[in-house]
């Protein structure tokens, strides 16, 4: 095979790759003009607590027994948000959360869904705690927003399993 026959397929590639291209961007304005749904969130089935204690305390062992937990910890503080099944001793808690999860997985160089699916709660003054996993993100919102606030991610598109 000569070198003339390696360019002609090359070119077809480029060619390929260039139609393709457009008729990706094309297809995804199609999509977004017929206000397909954006992201899915299902809620967890259990209540949350966010526990704080301070920064220096033992995570407690019946925190590994959870089957959804979420630790941070600063140089001020240590937060635990587990299921309210889930007893801690801790400094402060505030329970009656649940959790929306954006369901994945998304990834990381995703710009702006946290953004905007925050924007839509604020607008419809549904308070939220947010917590993230490498392939996910998760919107704890009071029990008593839950309706309200799916009702606003569905009306902006979203869709929502509770």
């Amino acid at each position: 095979m000569n070198n003339f026959g390696a360019v002609i397929k090359f070119a077809e590639y480029e060619s390929f790759l260039a139609t393709d291209a457009k008729v990706a961007q094309n297809l995804k304005l199609e999509l977004k003009g017929l206000g397909m749904p954006k992201q899915t969130l299902a809620t967890l089935p259990y209540k949350f607590t966010v526990h704080s204690l301070v920064m220096d305390a033992d995570i407690p062992k019946s925190v590994f027994s959870a089957s959804v937990y979420f630790i941070g910890k600063t140089a001020d503080e240590l937060s635990i948000v587990v299921p309210d099944t889930i007893p801690i001793d801790s400094d402060e808690s505030d329970g009656d959360w649940r959790a929306l999860e954006v369901l994945g997985p998304l990834e990381l160089s995703m710009v702006g869904i946290m953004a905007q699916i925050g924007s839509v709660l604020a607008a419809a003054k549904v308070s939220i705690f947010v917590v993230s996993t490498f392939e996910t993100d998760f919107f704890l919102v009071k029990e008593k927003d839950l309706h309200s606030a799916a009702e606003a991610l569905e009306n902006d598109g979203y869709k929502v399993i509770i």
